[in-house]
């Protein structure tokens, strides 16, 4: 492994970073939202956080200097997530999403897992191999850790927006404050909505005075 072990600490550090992330996320959701979807964590956020954890587990185990009697025995973690994942795909596949969600959550994950199965196999007489596995696995899983993640912000984002257009139809005062200022053909500056309701009773006083 000479020469790898950068590699197995970006692979380390970007797990811990993508976690951290993904923590910080789900706080703001529940503050923004306070929603409780035990279906949704379990499906989504909780198998994230998994294949991010193994992951780091593999760079611990690649840079210890046990790795060459731990390679195998590690095996056993590829037949936990090949389980984890498989069940993982059947409730993705029962939910109805889009491709790409099952995708993501459920078929690179379920490669990846019997890509460290067949790793820890070949670890009892091929090093080299198993390494080289091993590398693309912890690529994969980052991939798949990165591009879930960015769904969940994402998600969190245009919820966020539908629940600011919710506010906006409860109180039309704040449409000035969220839709920016757009020249109006003419040329003009559109009237915001204090400048017009001033109009509006200006005009009102007049006719009464008359």
């Amino acid at each position: 492994m000479d020469g790898l072990e950068h590699y197995y600490e970006l692979t380390g550090e970007g797990a811990v970073t993508l976690m951290g992330l993904l923590f910080v996320v789900i706080t703001l959701a529940l503050e923004r939202h306070g929603r409780d979807d035990t279906w949704l964590a379990g499906t989504f956020l909780t198998p994230t956080v998994f294949h991010l954890g193994v992951v780091f587990m593999i760079a611990l185990v690649a840079l210890s200097p046990e790795a060459d009697r731990l390679i195998p025995p590690f095996g056993l973690i590829g037949v936990l997530g090949l389980a984890y994942s498989a069940s993982i795909a059947l409730k993705v596949a029962r939910s109805g999403q889009e491709w790409d969600a099952w995708l993501f959550h459920a078929g690179i994950p379920i490669v990846c897992y019997l890509g460290i199965i067949v790793a820890a196999w070949l670890g009892l007489n091929s090093m080299r191999q198993a390494y080289l596995i091993l590398r693309a696995v912890s690529a994969l899983l980052l991939l798949v850790g990165m591009r879930n993640v960015w769904a969940v912000a994402a998600d969190v984002a245009r919820r966020s927006t539908i629940d600011c257009r919710r506010d906006t139809c409860r109180n039309p005062s704040l449409v000035p404050l969220l839709r920016p200022a757009m020249p109006l053909r003419s040329g003009f500056p559109p009237i915001s909505n204090s400048q017009e309701v001033a109009g509006n009773r200006q005009k009102l006083s007049l006719a009464l005075a008359k």
